[in-house]
């Protein structure tokens, strides 16, 4: 146990003024946490005061210098925006507060700091009781709580590593391989957004790893001049493109990455509104689709389909349209006329046997087509200008 005077002995019964001489009494010392408060259901809520976080210790070591009522072998996060929360048989230190409002005892009570980094490891730091006391014999960390089992269940993982830093860097990990750094990289900023490890790290040891965006399971990269080396996109081929674009792995501008198994933006009331001062690509391994209740695509140039040096034209659907509508129109004309049409073999007038069979076949070629065709002939949906 430490004890850290500062100033003058200091009793939170006796009204002193807080001068350079006279500052409070404050003690930090260590404790295994026994147990910790995560929900309310927890059986001893009520009794740390509904504060959830709050965990129960057992001093380290254990000296008769050190008097804890057992009403106190609990402390609450010093902190309480920034908190990692222990696990079962972490060691944490604590600082002794004189002012507790759940308790008149001494007026005082505890506050844990973040858990003592016992094996550099960010997964967990337990320090498991050695059986008997002094061996070298350890029993299992507990881990979680032993007396509320709705809190969820802590799993240790054997493989999760720390991030490997750099000079100057600031790093905030989760104990999942979960990690937000502060980098940067000639003194140019860097900002690596990482939710779980590389998923090809080995199962065994405990070296620092580095981030990985295209193995790391989600990836949030900011990035100001930094090439990314190892980022690749599924086609980089840009056959769409007449001046290709850098690819991602040789960009050295400011970028945001986004790489993960699937990536959802989703707004929830208004738009979704992509914008870029060259262009948009949208590349694919399989395919690419669109599904709304309207599609409307404008631009002030032309539109290709199928390829960048596309020259063909597409009809418009409504022009097209009139103009085999008159088309057909003409010939059913020109049958009916023709089909009345007479010869006159010997001076007496006779119908002619062959232009009636003629315009009989184009008139019901005619009305076959406007029945069947020319009515289905026009889009309901897609509209060209």
């Amino acid at each position: 146990m430490a004890i850290f005077k500062q100033g003058a002995n200091y009793s939170p019964t006796k009204n002193t003024s807080t001068t350079q001489n006279q500052l409070p009494l404050q003690k930090i010392i260590a404790g295994r946490v026994t147990d910790i408060v995560l929900s309310p259901d927890h059986p001893k809520y009520n009794e740390v005061g509904n504060k959830i976080g709050t965990i129960f210790f057992q001093p380290i070591p254990v000296s008769n210098n050190v008097n804890i009522p057992n009403s106190l072998s609990f402390a609450s996060p010093l902190n309480f925006h920034t908190v990692t929360y222990p696990v079962v048989d972490e060691i944490v230190n604590l600082i002794e507060s004189p002012f507790n409002l759940n308790t008149s005892e001494n007026n005082k009570c505890f506050y844990y700091l973040s858990s003592v980094n016992l094996w550099n490891t960010p997964n967990h730091n337990a320090f498991p009781f050695l059986t008997p006391a002094n061996s070298k014999t350890f029993i299992k960390a507990q881990l979680n709580s032993p007396t509320d089992f709705s809190q969820g269940e802590f799993i240790e993982q054997s493989n999760i590593r720390g991030i490997l830093p750099q000079m100057g860097d600031t790093l905030l990990e989760g104990r999942n391989g979960q990690s937000i750094r502060f980098s940067n990289k000639k003194g140019n900023p860097i900002t690596y957004i990482r939710n779980g490890q590389d998923r090809t790290t080995p199962s065994s040891g405990f070296e620092n790893i580095t981030e990985n965006v295209k193995n790391d399971l989600s990836s949030i990269y900011l990035t100001s001049t930094q090439k990314i080396k190892n980022l690749t996109l599924v086609d980089e081929n840009f056959v769409s493109y007449s001046t290709p674009p850098i690819t991602p792995s040789q960009f050295n501008l400011p970028q945001v990455i986004l790489n993960s198994d699937r990536i959802i933006i989703e707004a929830e009331t208004d738009s979704v509104l992509v914008s870029a001062g060259k262009s948009v690509g949208l590349f694919s391994n399989e395919s690419i689709n669109i599904e709304s209740k309207d599609i409307n695509i404008h631009t002030n140039n032309r539109i290709r389909l199928g390829s960048k040096n596309a020259g063909e034209s597409v009809l418009l659907g409504d022009k097209t349209y009139d103009v085999i509508e008159f088309t057909l129109n003409v010939l059913k004309i020109l049958s009916d006329t023709l089909t009345p049409n007479q010869i006159y073999p010997g001076g007496a007038p006779i119908p002619d046997a062959s232009t009636q069979a003629l315009t009989s076949t184009i008139s019901q070629a005619i009305e076959t087509v406007k029945e069947k065709v020319l009515v289905n002939i026009k889009s309901t949906k897609v509209k060209v200008e």
